[in-house]
């Protein structure tokens, strides 16, 4: 009984999820809106971060390459489950500009390594970031 109703709790969550919070747009045609949060995410890592905005600049990276996983689950692929929890929890009361402030303050801890470290290396250190 317990288990179905957590299935119950969790299904309506993820409808309410998908339609107040406009989640859903991100998976319709073309994904217009992911790159559209992709794009504004650019614009902060530039204005926020410009030391490494300009290196991502520089190999042609931009933010689909390494958030679109993240947006996409809304951090539940990437983290532990009782990290996810928080996170949904924190984008259910502050929204949007909750996972792009979380996106920046996880690229902003790549802001200060050294300038031995490849570009590429701190890539994958942040795409598999778990």
């Amino acid at each position: 009984m317990m288990k179905q109703f957590i299935k119950k709790e969790a299904f309506w969550l993820f409808l309410k999820i998908m339609k107040e919070y406009k989640v859903e747009l991100l998976y319709k045609k073309g994904m217009m809106e992911l790159k559209y949060l992709c794009h504004q995410i650019d614009q902060l890592v530039q204005h926020f971060i410009p030391n490494l905005s300009s290196l991502l600049k520089k190999y042609m990276i931009n933010a689909e390459y390494f958030a679109s996983h993240w947006i996409l689950t809304l951090f539940t692929y990437s983290f532990q489950t009782r990290i996810s929890v928080k996170i949904l929890d924190c984008f259910l009361i502050k929204k949007w500009p909750f996972i792009a402030g979380l996106v920046l303050g996880i690229l902003t801890l790549f802001k200060g390594y050294p300038k031995k470290i490849s570009l590429i290396q701190q890539m994958k250190k942040i795409v598999s970031s778990n």
